[in-house]
């Protein structure tokens, strides 16, 4: 093959081999969520996390107060 036709424009053979290489389409799918699902988790773990170190904070503010009354 020396050339192709896709949606109405020629492609050169090179072009036609790097189409060839590229997986499926269903991995590319996978790819490109991963890649746009790691920005929106970080951005949830920074938002969530002012919250969480309060949590602990107030977990171990209790903690500390019952260990003093057991003994």
């Amino acid at each position: 093959m020396k050339i192709g036709v896709l949606d109405k424009a020629v492609i050169s053979k090179e072009q036609i081999r790097a189409l060839a290489d590229l997986p499926p389409k269903e991995i590319l799918q996978a790819q490109l969520l991963g890649v746009l699902k790691s920005p929106l988790q970080k951005l949830v773990t920074l938002l969530n996390e002012p919250g969480a170190s309060l949590a602990r904070l107030l977990k171990a503010r209790i903690e500390k107060e019952v260990e003093p009354a057991k003994a």
